[in-house]
């Protein structure tokens, strides 16, 4: 028998494999968008995070303790509180350190509530002499 062809059955079998394998990776197509929106907001968190302690170290001194800043609605989404604390408010701070504490709040693209804060310590106003 001499066959010059492709017969349709053979184009649906081939049509049927390979929708099926593309329904297979649909999945890890809807998984990699929520990812990069996830990850799209932890770097934007960072940066707003970076920006609030860089602004803080820069200062010559620090503003009366216990201090609370809040800002609301960062670029139509992130709220941000600050607060600073020393020996003086938060006993388990060590002699001569602040604690900068820095709480982002936002919702994600499905609107779920999420929450992050960082804490870094600085040293104000001492000076460090080394032999």
């Amino acid at each position: 028998m001499n066959n010059k062809g492709i017969s349709i059955l053979e184009v649906l079998v081939s049509m049927i494999v390979l929708s099926v394998g593309l329904l297979g990776v649909a999945p890890m197509v809807v998984l990699s968008v929520k990812s990069n929106s996830t990850s799209r907001d932890t770097s934007e968190t960072s940066k707003l995070v970076r920006e609030q302690i860089e602004y803080y170290e820069a200062m010559d001194s620090l503003p009366t303790v216990p201090y609370e800043f809040s800002e609301r609605s960062i670029d139509n989404k992130y709220d941000i509180n600050v607060m600073i604390q020393n020996n003086s408010s938060d006993a388990d701070i060590p002699e001569g350190l602040f604690e900068i504490m820095v709480t982002i709040n936002w919702e994600d693209e499905t609107n779920l509530p999420k929450m992050t804060t960082y804490s870094t310590y600085l040293r104000k106003g001492a000076i460090h002499v080394y032999n």
